[in-house]
């Protein structure tokens, strides 16, 4: 806390002591509206060393001096006594869209690295991060659209994607990408990858020497250590994945020093999909729980599933990351937000932590989200405390450098020189309660209760390529499901839905009977204002009835105070489903 500065009447003081009084600690609410100020007795990590005592001198939004002596006693002084200041937080792997770049800014992230995004937003994040005005957002540098073939990884997003399919078209696909001012290229290579397509190798090179001709680095998305090593020999820049299919090799390790790449983990990710939950563990802490909003909660307590994804073993993605940077490869802090179990903000303390549990040192972790990141992306004017650098920084309650967790407990974050008001959690949002727990009619129809109502639901509402069907007979819903690749997790079914949340805390099950065509279908739980994969428990199906009973609290993510609905489907394994559902019921304790 600032020290509070007394009140002293004209009377009793004489001139000397108003020459005093200029030099202690400025109210924070001065603070508050004004880029122009000092800072005192701070601990300071510039980004490469530490600066105890120090003394940090804003102008404008911009550093002026960085020392232990006080160049000036014109401006407010905050006396930073036994707080550490470290330079502001980057993010090097996000996917940015709706309050993404405010959630950043509100746990110190003050600049975001997005790896696929639109045009229009890459020209309106050029305009601002430009600017040194007060703020409520972090800074966005993407690479715009990404590089993928038709059906690859990217386009199963329900929005318009530029693909390619041959090395000729290299050079334009580059240069359209130039002009809607894309900061990097970003290429998806995942030639065996069962799910999507993928650019060929050829293509791939091309793109590379496309971009390298153009000024801009090239970063591959990969998912295998035979494609990791194939961009490598392309002469890829970075690759924004770890590898967790098998043990790196002495021929990676030696390709990557030689054309000094770096490498961005996104840890985070990685544990969600090998079932770490990590995010949920986060979502409780008591440094970050107060100042996430509903969405990101439920984005942290989220996963992908009950199903094992092959190539996503989380304690080899860390034996990797460790062998990396023992070899001396960059390692760059990512959390590829806001993917199931992660966050915007929140997540990118987390990745700091599993970073040091990789086998980084918190001063190196620290400098993976701060100098670094601006390093290997060419990013001259932020990430370090030094004279000229844009003022964008945390002040922190305990030392980082002893204790990487540090960096949750945010005393204050400086942006553009301007203290950031953090947002913390606001007051639920009180919902009606569910009128009955009994939710099939269909005998009568497809409505439900409280203007519940039944219908199909399918991944063409993200541009995906699955249909369904639903017919009523003999008080029994009957799906026809076709379930086709389109989309990253494809589905098809019967979902029930309204218009308004309800609350529905009073149950603790949802209960059916179904048959249908043998395998594996999903219930998917819908609430909140959440973005993403929805909560989902799997089951199987065989041609007998069977009842189920799904608890509640295994939706992991569900808020059960704002059901917004359920669906039961099939997928994400493509094919043609027929089944049938009757007795859908909530049942209470």
């Amino acid at each position: 806390m600032l020290k509070k500065i007394f009140w002293i009447t004209l009377a009793s003081v004489s001139m000397l002591a108003i020459g005093v009084i200029s030099l202690l600690p400025t109210p924070h609410s001065v603070v508050l509206n004004s880029n122009s100020f000092i800072i005192k007795h701070a601990h300071v990590f510039d980004g490469e060393q530490v600066l105890r005592d120090a003394t940090i001198e804003i102008r404008d939004g911009i550093i002026q001096h960085v020392g232990n002596d006080l160049v000036s006693d014109a401006l407010p002084i905050i006396d930073a006594s036994e707080k550490w200041l470290i330079p502001g937080l980057v993010d090097a792997h996000t996917h940015n869209f709706g309050s993404a770049l405010s959630d950043s800014l509100n746990f110190g992230i003050t600049t975001s690295i997005d790896m696929f995004t639109s045009a229009d937003v890459i020209s309106s994040a050029k305009t601002d991060r430009n600017a040194l005005t007060k703020t409520d957002k972090a800074d966005l540098f993407s690479a715009g659209m990404l590089t993928t073939s038709p059906g690859g990884h990217g386009t199963q997003f329900g929005i318009h994607v530029d693909t390619l399919t041959k090395p000729e078209q290299a050079a334009q696909w580059v240069a359209r990408r130039q002009a809607e001012g894309s900061d990097f290229i970003k290429l998806v290579y995942m030639p065996n990858n069962s799910m999507f397509s993928s650019i060929d190798r050829a293509t791939a090179t091309a793109v590379i020497e496309a971009a390298h001709n153009a000024g801009l680095l090239a970063v591959a998305h990969i998912d295998t250590l035979d494609d990791a090593t194939a961009m490598l020999e392309s002469g890829i820049d970075g690759l924004v994945h770890v590898f967790a299919d098998q043990a790196v090799s002495q021929e990676f390790l030696d390709l990557a020093l030689e054309n000094s790449i770096f490498v961005i983990p996104t840890l985070s990710v990685l544990a969600t999909v090998d079932h770490q939950r990590s995010g949920a563990i986060l979502a409780n802490d008591p440094s970050i729980k107060p100042f996430l909003n509903s969405a990101s909660r439920q984005q942290l307590e989220t996963d992908f599933g009950d199903a094992t994804w092959p190539g996503f073993n989380f304690k080899l993605a860390q034996q990797n990351v460790r062998r990396m940077h023992e070899a001396g490869i960059m390692i760059l802090a990512g959390s590829d937000a806001p993917n199931p179990g992660t966050t915007y903000g929140a997540s990118l303390h987390q990745e700091l932590t599993m970073l040091v549990s990789a086998g980084l040192t918190p001063r190196e972790a620290l400098r993976a989200a701060t100098i670094l990141p601006m390093q290997a992306f060419g990013i001259n004017d932020r990430g370090r405390i030094s004279v000229g650098q844009r003022a964008d920084f945390l002040l922190l309650d305990n030392n980082p450098i002893e204790n990487i967790n540090a960096t949750r407990n945010l005393h204050q974050i400086y942006k553009n020189g301007f203290a950031v008001n953090r947002t913390t959690t606001s007051a639920n949002v009180v919902s009606s309660k569910i009128s009955s727990g009994y939710l099939s009619q269909f005998a009568q129809d497809l409505n439900g209760p409280s203007n519940l109502n039944w219908a199909t639901t399918d991944d063409r509402m993200t541009g995906g390529n699955s249909s369904t069907k639903l017919r009523r007979t003999n008080g029994v819903l009957e799906v026809q499901a076709n379930v086709q690749q389109g989309f990253m997790f494809p589905w098809a079914g019967a979902g029930l839905f309204g218009d308004t949340a309800l609350d529905i805390s009073d149950y603790h099950e949802l209960s059916f009977m179904a048959k249908g065509s043998p395998g594996v279908y999903q219930a998917l739980s819908f609430s909140g204002s959440m973005a993403g994969a929805p909560p989902a428990q799997t089951f199987n199906l065989t041609e007998e009835w069977q009842t189920f009973r799904l608890p509640l609290k295994q939706f992991h993510g569900l808020d059960s105070k704002q059901l917004i609905g359920f669906a039961i489907v099939a997928g994400p394994r493509p094919g043609k489903y027929k089944y049938s559902l009757k007795s859908v019921t909530l049942e209470s304790q």
